[in-house]
């Protein structure tokens, strides 16, 4: 059963951390860094979100790199549910190169933050979704493709919520903890990331 436990495509793509992250987020000056990165049409006290690979953590941040390059500082407390792999965590559970996803308002500390371990994952190379077919995803690594089988009983997940297969579309990041089933034999669950 497929466990999401790694974005491999995030994982591969965004390893490399910025330099400037190196000495880790900057800070307010009481120890707290300071207020988590957004894009330019978010505000202060408006909805956020931060999907990509962990770059460092403190007690009160999770840095993330997504995949546009920009860095988010997802703010979290004692009050956030962890979750590594789909199962309840702490945030001590959580490495650099995890791929993460949380939302937040404002300055609010983040409600959940999941994350998925690719130390774990055999398959290699950038999987993105090429394109859905009745019975298969077809993903493209590197300019070739690989064919995973599906079928009604295959469970689909987007973003860590259940989904339909048809909410899947290309440009979608699979979700893999081992390597691909390759064959006629239909995958029995399936996690993808929507693009940021």
């Amino acid at each position: 059963m497929f466990l999401a436990v790694a974005a491999i495509g995030l994982a591969m793509a965004l390893a490399a951390a910025p330099a400037g992250f190196a000495a880790g987020p900057k800070t307010d000056g009481s120890g707290k860094p300071s207020k988590p990165a957004s894009g330019p049409a978010a505000t202060a006290q408006g909805p956020k979100s931060a999907q990509g690979v962990v770059q460092f953590l403190t007690p009160t941040a999770v840095v993330v790199k997504e995949l546009d390059g920009s860095s988010v500082s997802v703010p979290v407390d004692q009050g956030t549910q962890v979750l590594v792999n789909g199962t309840l965590a702490v945030l001590g559970d959580v490495e650099p190169g995890f791929v993460a996803i949380a939302s937040w308002t404002g300055n609010n500390p983040a409600q959940e933050l999941e994350t998925f371990n690719s130390s774990s994952a055999t398959t290699t190379g950038v999987e993105i979704v090429q394109s859905i077919l009745p019975n298969a995803v077809v993903l493209t690594v590197g300019g070739s493709t690989t064919t995973i089988q599906v079928n009604a009983k295959t469970h689909v997940f987007v973003n860590g919520k259940p989904a339909k297969l048809q909410d899947v579309k290309p440009g979608f990041t699979i979700v893999l903890s081992g390597p691909i089933s390759k064959g006629e034999k239909a995958s029995a669950e399936l996690r993808f990331l929507r693009p940021s």
